[in-house]
C-alpha cells in the first residue's frame, strides 16, 4: 500500500516573522536622510536653554 505523502511544513525563525510584522520606525525611501531632515528641524524648534531636557526625554547621553 501507497504510503500518504509526506506534507512539507517550512518553519520561519521567530525573528524573520517579526521583521516582516513589523513596521518601519521611520517611514520613507531614505530613512537616514529623513532623520538627518528631523534633527535639523529639533535644533530649530527646540529652545537652546530646554534643549538638555529634551535630551533626556529622548533618553539619550550628554553626547548622543
Amino acid at each position: 500500500a501507497e504510503s500518504a505523502p509526506k506534507q512539507e511544513v517550512l518553519q520561519r525563525n521567530p525573528a524573520s516573522i517579526m521583521a516582516s510584522r513589523r513596521r518601519k520606525l521611520v517611514p520613507g525611501k531614505d530613512p537616514i536622510e529623513t532623520l538627518r531632515c528631523s534633527f535639523d528641524t529639533f535644533t530649530q524648534e527646540v529652545p537652546f536653554k530646554d534643549w538638555r531636557r529634551f535630551g533626556r526625554a529622548l533618553l539619550l547621553s550628554e553626547n548622543e
